[in-house]
């Protein structure tokens, strides 16, 4: 098996896999989905809300607001020598508390520990005028997207590779796609035939018939919570890798 970083930015990753499989890929996507802990707010008490929100719609966007939070740090409540009754190790408490003509963003969550705030600062969760408020506390844990959506780390995709053999194309696109390609007339990145039949109308009929390239795969991941893609990548590899031996040693 080898991996080929395509792209990397901020909360994207998209690499190519060759020499695999789409059941083994669907395997590691369902672990990064369901199986990396993140963090994000279980519990919240409303002590004061005025806004036009309900208390349920504010106590849901808040829910929703993805977590930054140092990465180890914390357990799985399940796994925590509280046992399941909340520690300091396990979870982590905030407050959100504005009055006036406002915008309440998710930055106005402050939590105990200055190592978690939200991803997003600027996200909004509500609009005040003139004598409404908000004030509520917060309790945010680990856990996981099988759990509920609010724990879910990333968005995951992956398709075959496409057909790179710019000679299969019309002369004009082969034109084209020859900055991107090497002597050999192999475009070197897949990502620059992708870009090209999105954008290209005129010969958008003739690259839809391109083959794909079945001994490659293409796996996207776009995080939406407080870790970046190479690290839930890795934590999934960690997480499929435990289940294995554990599989096995029930075998014995």
């Amino acid at each position: 098996m080898k991996v080929n970083l395509l792209e990397k930015s901020g909360d994207k990753i998209v690499f190519e896999i060759t020499g695999s499989t789409p059941v083994f890929v669907n395997t590691i996507r369902r672990s990064i989905v369901n199986k990396v802990p993140v963090m994000a707010a279980e519990k919240i008490d409303i002590s004061a809300n005025s806004t036009a929100l309900y208390d349920e719609m504010l106590a849901h966007r808040i829910g929703l607001t993805p977590l930054k939070f140092p990465a180890g740090k914390y357990k799985l409540r399940e796994n925590c020598s509280c046992k399941g009754k909340g520690c300091a190790n396990c979870e982590v408490k905030g407050i959100m508390k504005k009055k006036g003509t406002v915008s309440v963003y998710g930055e106005d969550i402050k939590f105990t520990d200055e190592n978690v705030s939200a991803k997003n600062p600027k996200e909004l969760i509500a609009k005040m005028i003139d004598l409404q408020e908000v004030d509520v506390e917060i309790t945010a844990r680990l856990g996981t997207a099988s759990e509920h959506a609010r724990w879910q780390p990333a968005l995951v995709g992956y398709k075959y590779a496409p057909e790179t053999d710019i000679s299969k194309y019309c002369e004009k696109c082969q034109k084209e796609l020859k900055s991107v390609s090497s002597a050999a007339g192999k475009i070197t990145n897949p990502l620059a035939v992708e870009k090209f039949r999105a954008t290209v109308g005129a010969c958008s009929e003739d690259a839809s018939k391109l083959d794909s390239d079945k001994s490659k795969l293409i796996v996207t991941i776009e995080s939406v919570s407080g870790l970046d893609p190479k690290t839930i990548v890795l934590e999934a590899l960690s997480v499929f890798e435990k289940e294995l031996k554990e599989f096995e040693a029930e075998l014995k």
